[in-house]
């Protein structure tokens, strides 16, 4: 395998290695290697290793990430440092990490203004010391006639001279002589920090982490928000969701609008080929219905909701279930012309042509909607087991990188067919049928009127 080194936005990274698997026909699958690599680095004492497979399209973060906001930068780092606790003990969370500090120890300097004036000492000739010990004063810069840019000239201590414990041996030139810089300087050790991070306007603290193979974020989160409830969060901190989660909840929310305005557009395209807002309606409710069939299909086979792929291939359902419908309901209104009222026709003695005309048209409807479906599903079966063919090269790869990102499109398009179907050949006759019925039982209780 190939490997080089890179960046990595984690304070305490040491390298960063990328690794190129060899042909698929020579290894297991992916998920497979990098769960063997991760069990096999997890035994090295020492160091905490990350490994992710690579992912197409724009970066979309962790499977997890959890951001703690707070008015202050310890109050949430107090919080996040137990929900990091937390999560390390929840099976299936990999790749744990958070922007807490690396632990460090960083001087700050508390100067007495006050007592610093009384020696006459001021805050730039104080900081112009402090720098002599540690990065330094540019005096000046110097143009060497080999190169084009301009070094700086740097002024300081000697090497041996630069330790924290020499800044109390500092002395100020002041009106009153050489005064040591420890009688109005006072230094404090302090948690190291790298980096401020802000939020909306607040400090914020991020965990990060993904899920490995055989568990989902939603059910980790889950866990995750009942153990929340039962901790006592300061009023002022707020905890949020990103990563995986946040762009789930937007591709959700771009698949809800797109379902909503392809039903708008279909209910005014089959309100004008019908004339009629009931029928608009029977077809509606069946491509409502095909929803619940795709849910019923997730829960049976017990496998997860995706918000995009899963959201698409409902959205892709529909066209097939209108066409159905309008096959079936074409051929009604057809029908119905014949004569007033649809059920007469078939229970009539004296109407055994129109019978006859009316079993042989639905017959004839039967077809192309059992073609239709089947056709569909048998195309889709080989993607939804998660088996990707390719006829040019003749190969067949189980579990392989596009079956397994396409797989849940199929299958969500496979229980909705199959659920829409038994609609279609039963729902939709009886709420054709419905309206007539509904006026026979009116009219037969209808008391008669006196003049």
């Amino acid at each position: 395998n190939n490997f080089r080194t890179g960046g990595s936005s984690s304070d305490d990274t040491i390298a960063s290695f990328f690794f190129e698997f060899t042909d698929r026909k020579e290894r297991e699958n992916g998920r497979v290697v990098i769960e063997n690599m991760r069990k096999e680095l997890d035994k090295i004492p020492g160091i905490k290793t990350e490994i992710k497979a690579q992912e197409g399209g724009p970066p979309t973060g962790k499977d997890i990430e959890i951001r703690v906001l707070g008015p202050s930068r310890n109050s949430t780092m107090n919080v996040a440092q137990e929900i990091k606790n937390y999560l390390s003990e929840i099976d299936g969370i990999v790749n744990l990490e958070s922007t807490l500090p690396v632990p460090g120890v960083e001087w700050e300097l508390f100067v007495d203004i006050p007592k610093a004036a009384k020696f006459g000492a001021d805050i730039p000739t104080i900081g112009n010391s402090i720098g002599l010990i540690t990065s330094g004063l540019t005096i000046g810069s110097y143009r060497p006639k080999d190169i084009d840019e301009e070094l700086d000239i740097v002024l300081r201590y000697p090497k041996k001279e630069r330790y924290i414990d020499e800044l109390d041996n500092i002395l100020i030139n002041t009106e009153s002589g050489l005064v040591p810089i420890s009688n109005f300087v006072e230094k404090k050790p302090q948690q190291k920090v790298n980096y401020v991070r802000k939020f909306d306007s607040k400090h914020v603290t991020i965990i990060k982490a993904d899920v490995s193979s055989g568990f989902t974020p939603e059910s980790r989160l889950k866990l995750f928000e009942t153990w929340i409830k039962d901790q006592s969060i300061p009023a002022n901190i707020d905890i949020e969701f990103g990563g995986d989660n946040e762009e789930q909840v937007n591709s959700l929310n771009f698949v809800t609008q797109a379902f909503i305005i392809s039903i708008m557009l279909m209910a005014a395209l089959l309100v004008t080929q019908f004339n009629n807002f009931y029928q608009m309606t029977i077809i509606l409710s069946a491509v409502v219905l095909s929803t619940a069939g795709v849910m019923l299909g997730l829960l049976i086979f017990d496998q997860v909701f995706s918000a995009l792929l899963t959201g698409i291939g409902i959205v892709s359902l529909a066209g097939i279930v209108v066409n159905n419908n309008i096959i079936l309901i074409d051929t009604f209104d057809f029908l119905k012309t014949k004569t007033s009222n649809i059920r007469e026709a078939i229970s009539s003695k004296s109407n055994e042509d129109v019978r006859t005309r009316i079993i042989k048209a639905c017959a004839q409807r039967l077809r192309p909607i059992f073609l239709t479906s089947l056709t569909t599903m048998l195309g889709l079966i080989p993607l939804a087991l998660n088996y990707s063919i390719d006829p040019i090269a003749r190969e067949i790869a189980y579990d392989s990188y596009a079956s397994t990102s396409w797989a849940p499109l199929a299958q969500c398009i496979i229980y909705g067919i199959s659920f829409s179907a038994i609609l279609t050949l039963v729902l939709t006759p009886c709420l054709l049928v419905l309206p007539d019925h509904i006026k026979e039982i009116i009219s037969k209780y209808r008391k008669p009127s006196f003049a």
